[in-house]
């Protein structure tokens, strides 16, 4: 009869072990879990968890845009730098352009994985993308997907 009673103990703290390792792990691996999924970081903020946005220490910096005609098609050059202005190697997320018209209105977005996945200390790294067709583009704004827009 004492081995009946001490196996619902057992379960139970088994239970609470798993649930304190899962909620340790989420907690403690915030940011490699709000890179991999931005919506998140909203998740985290709800329940007063800070979590470092998406390409926090890094810098986006010489932006061009420039219309190329290629084999008789309108092309829309975009390049650019990322600029790690931290002390730590960082992690480069995703970049996210955004095509926008006269009135600022968005006419395309897409994302595009970056050149370097980790960025030492100082170094910069580039990036390009090439639009097919791109319409009546007045602006283009590059930012890291998942960071705050403003």
């Amino acid at each position: 009869m004492l081995a009946q009673k001490r196996k619902p103990k057992t379960g139970w703290i088994v239970f609470a072990v798993v649930l304190a390792a899962l909620l340790g792990a989420g907690y403690f691996a915030r940011s490699p879990i709000v890179r991999l999924w931005p919506p998140a970081a909203l998740f985290y903020q709800t329940i007063g968890v800070p979590v470092d946005p998406p390409g926090v220490g890094l810098e986006l910096q010489n932006i061009s845009s420039k219309p190329s005609l290629e084999n008789g098609v309108m092309v829309l050059l975009i390049d650019g730098q990322i600029l790690n202005s931290s002390d730590r190697p960082r992690p480069v997320p995703n970049l996210r352009a955004e095509l926008r018209s006269a009135g600022g209105k968005p006419l395309q977005t897409w994302t595009s994985a970056p050149s370097s996945t980790q960025i030492l200390p100082g170094e910069i790294a580039t990036f390009h993308f090439a639009d097919r067709d791109p319409g009546s583009v007045v602006e283009v704004h590059v930012t890291f997907e998942g960071a705050p827009t403003r």
